[in-house]
């Protein structure tokens, strides 16, 4: 299996590999190194740029990142990966596979060459991370840090809410206030999980979030503030400066560009739902909150 620091090393001597498996729990630090590579272009399925990036025929004038998502049509098709870092020409094309199965084909078959996986970084690591764009003490900093579980995606999702609400410095106090200790989940994997409609994780989060029934407004905000930047970034997608458009971190957009699949018009029909719940819990016609959430995420995965 490739280290890290061996994809460092390619992407610092412009040695890229024709072919790469992302793995691993750490999704934006896999989008860092993405847009350290090169020129990204996301595609649903592999099959969309497979003949433009194989023809002997066609040449690729601009090398560029072509990066796919959990592509199980490309995984059970071994005729087209066996030699597919022979075939590639003027390209990389990295295929980001989010729960492998190590028994499979295709990873016996990358596992040594090809696979670079991409687990959560020290707390140490994280701390100096973070330390660059935000104020706190190396203590207060740790404390944020082990608190999301070392989850760097996590920490970008409060370090948000902070600046949003005009939080300068990272306490001790203000991550308690914030994060529950008891939460072995959060409001903000469970919207991803809507956002990406996966039923099955989004039930598991709920029931793990709803142990305490005070977190059912939290995971209604949580859901709404996910799909409003959905509806900004799908607005504007296939466009240049996204971020800049819309005035959302480049890290989310990128996440919504490659995680969401509610359609655009059912984007706002999901909204609207949201709306509804909302008020319902606000106005007492919904006395059971947590019940409600159980309602809103099962419509909205049923659009």
């Amino acid at each position: 299996m490739l280290s890290l620091h061996d994809l460092q090393g390619h992407i610092k001597n412009g040695t890229l590999l024709p072919f790469y498996i992302f793995t691993g729990e750490e999704i934006e630090l896999q989008n860092i190194y993405l847009r350290r590579m090169g020129e990204v272009v996301r595609v649903d399925k592999i099959s969309e740029v497979y003949t433009k990036i194989t023809s002997k025929l066609i040449t690729n004038k601009t090398y560029k990142i072509y990066v796919c998502r959990d592509d199980s049509e490309f995984i059970r098709n071994e005729k087209a990966w066996k030699e597919i870092s022979k075939k590639i020409n003027n390209a990389t094309l990295v295929l980001q596979i989010t729960t492998p199965d190590k028994r499979s084909k295709i990873y016996k078959h990358f596992q040594d060459t090809n696979i670079v996986e991409f687990n959560h970084m020290t707390t140490k690591q994280l701390v100096n991370t973070i330390n660059k764009s935000v104020d706190g003490t190396t203590a207060d900093l740790t404390y944020l840090v082990e608190s999301c579980n070392n989850d760097y995606n996590t920490i970008l999702n409060y370090l948000d809410i902070f600046k949003r609400l005009g939080i300068t410095k990272v306490t001790q106090k203000v991550v308690d206030e914030f994060i529950s200790k008891k939460e072995t989940a959060t409001v903000f994997e469970l919207a991803d999980a809507v956002m990406e409609l996966d039923g099955k994780k989004c039930f598991k989060l709920l029931d793990l979030l709803l142990e305490d029934k005070n977190n059912a407004m939290g995971i209604i905000y949580a859901i709404h503030n996910q799909l409003h930047k959905c509806v900004l970034v799908e607005g504007h997608r296939g466009q240049p400066d996204i971020a800049k458009k819309t005035g959302i971190n480049s890290w989310i957009v990128s996440n919504i560009l490659y995680g969401n699949k509610i359609k655009p018009a059912n984007l706002l029909k999901a909204l609207r739902l949201v709306q509804k719940y909302d008020s319902g819990i606000k106005t007492g016609k919904y006395n059971d909150a947590p019940f409600a959430c159980y309602c809103l995420v099962t419509e909205i995965l049923s659009l």
